[in-house]
C-alpha cells in the first residue's frame, strides 16, 4: 500500500491515523464517546489491510441485525460509495453471508456469534469487536484465540467491563481515546444532541460526550429480549409516536399484548429532520395499517400541528393525555410487562442500553439512583410509552414513586 492510495480516502481523522500507523500492539483497543468516529476509522484501516496483502477479516457484532444498521452498512453504503478506488479491489460482495472478497482473494465478513461453542468456528488474521460491551468476553476469547495478527475493538464506555478487567494494560494491547471533538466531520444534528447532555447529565457527558469511562445509571427500562418478529393475534394493538425537533428523530413504534404479561414492541420509523409532509410521507411508506384498520396512533400533543397534519391525512392521530409524572408513570407501566422488542428495531435497543436515570452527585445520597430520566437516548421508548399509557393498564403495583416531569 502507497502512500498516494492511502490519501484517497477522503475524510479520514485522527482515530484512523492511531489505528493505521499503529504495527507494534497485536491489540487496539478505542474507547470513546458517541460520533467520535471509532467505527468508520477501523474499517477503513481493515480495508487497507486487505488490500496490502491476502488476509482474512472479521467484524464481530452482537447480533446480526445491529451489524447490519452499524458497521456493515458504514462499510457498505458510506466507505464504498465515497471511495471508488477501493471499490475496484473488490471481486464480489455477498448480502447473504454480509461478505466482501477482495481482487488479491481477502476476505471481509460480518458476523455474530450466539455462544462460545460458535465463536470457534473459522480462523483470520484481523478481527474487530465492534461495541464490545455488548459481546461476552467468553466469546471474545474464543475468537481472539483464533486470530492470527490484529485485534481491534471499539465501544462507549458506559461503565467497565472485561476490556478493563482482561487487556488495558497488558502487554501487547494500546488504548486509544476519542471523542467527538475527533471527528470534524460530525452531523450538526449528532453535535446539537451531545452537547445538550452537558446540561441534561454530567455522566452521561462523561461517557456519550468525552469518552471516559462512567457509571451511567440504572436502566430505565429494567427487562427486554430480543425476538425475531411481532406474533399473530395480539391483542389491544396500537402504535405510540414522538415528533423530532432539531437533532432528534421522529418515531414510531407498533405495541401489542399477548398472554396479558407479554408486551411485544416494533420499531417502524426512526428518523431525522423531517418537516411535515415528509413525517406523513414517512409513515405511510413504513407499511402503516392504521389507514385501513384505524389501529390509534397516539402521539405528544404539544406538536399541535403535527398532530393536526397526520390526522387530516387519514390516520386516527390522538394526543397522549400527560400531566405531572407521567414520565415516570409511563416507565413504571412498561416495566411491570415482559418487553419483548423486534431484532429490526436496532436503534430502539440501542436505546435501552443508554436510556437510564439520573445519579445524585451531592449531598448525602451522593452516587444514589435517583427516580428522574435523563432526557436522552429515549426517543423510541417515549413512543412506546405513549402506547403503553393509553393502550395498557396495570397489571402489578408500581414499582418507582411517580415524579419526574412530563
Amino acid at each position: 500500500m502507497t502512500y498516494d492510495q492511502i490519501i484517497k480516502f477522503k475524510g479520514t481523522t485522527p482515530v484512523f491515523s492511531q489505528n493505521f500507523d499503529n504495527r507494534t500492539h497485536r491489540v487496539k483497543i478505542n474507547q470513546g464517546g458517541t460520533s467520535s468516529g471509532k467505527t468508520y476509522s477501523i474499517l477503513q484501516v481493515i480495508a487497507l489491510r486487505l488490500i496490502e496483502k491476502k488476509r482474512i477479516a472479521t467484524v464481530v457484532g452482537q447480533d446480526i441485525p445491529n451489524l447490519k444498521k452499524g458497521a456493515y452498512r458504514d462499510f457498505s453504503e458510506r466507505i464504498l460509495p465515497s471511495a471508488p478506488w477501493l471499490q475496484s479491489f473488490i471481486s464480489t460482495h455477498n448480502k447473504s453471508t454480509l461478505s466482501y472478497t477482495f481482487t488479491n482473494g481477502s476476505i471481509l465478513e460480518f458476523a455474530s456469534f450466539g455462544d462460545e461453542q460458535d465463536a470457534k468456528n473459522g480462523k483470520r488474521d484481523i478481527a474487530f469487536f465492534n461495541e464490545g460491551n455488548g459481546i461476552p468476553y467468553t466469546i471474545y476469547r474464543q475468537v481472539a484465540m483464533r486470530t492470527a495478527e490484529e485485534i481491534f475493538v471499539d465501544y462507549n464506555p458506559t461503565a467497565p467491563f472485561w476490556v478493563h478487567d482482561h487487556l488495558i494494560g497488558q502487554p501487547g494491547v494500546v488504548t486509544f481515546y476519542s471523542n467527538y471533538t475527533h471527528n470534524p466531520y460530525i452531523s450538526e444534528g449528532a453535535l446539537i444532541e451531545l452537547r445538550s447532555l452537558k446540561d441534561k447529565d454530567a455522566e452521561m457527558w462523561k461517557v456519550y460526550g468525552l469518552g471516559k469511562t462512567g457509571e451511567v445509571g440504572e436502566l430505565c427500562i429494567e427487562n427486554m429480549t430480543i425476538v425475531e418478529r411481532m406474533p399473530d393475534n395480539l391483542k389491544r394493538v396500537g402504535f405510540g409516536m414522538d415528533f423530532g425537533y432539531r437533532a432528534d428523530p421522529t418515531t414510531l413504534v407498533r405495541g401489542g399484548l399477548q398472554n396479558e404479561n407479554d408486551l411485544y414492541l416494533d420499531l417502524w420509523l426512526y428518523r431525522h429532520h423531517m418537516n411535515l409532509n415528509e413525517t406523513a410521507m414517512a409513515v405511510n411508506d413504513s407499511g402503516l395499517v392504521a389507514r385501513v384498520d384505524r389501529s390509534p396512533i397516539f402521539a405528544d400533543g404539544a406538536d399541535a400541528r403535527a398532530c393536526d397534519y397526520l390526522r387530516d391525512s387519514g390516520y386516527n392521530l390522538r394526543e397522549v393525555k400527560k400531566g405531572a409524572g407521567s414520565i415516570a408513570y409511563g416507565l413504571s407501566l412498561l416495566n411491570q410487562y415482559n418487553i419483548h422488542v423486534t431484532a429490526r428495531s436496532v436503534e430502539m435497543i440501542e436505546e435501552r442500553r443508554k436510556y437510564s436515570y439520573k445519579i445524585e452527585k451531592r449531598g448525602a445520597r451522593a452516587g444514589d439512583v435517583t427516580n428522574v430520566p435523563v432526557d436522552a437516548f429515549n426517543h423510541a421508548w417515549d413512543a412506546a410509552r405513549y402506547y403503553a399509557m393509553e393502550m395498557l393498564k396495570p397489571i402489578r403495583l408500581v414499582r418507582k414513586t411517580l415524579r419526574g416531569g412530563t
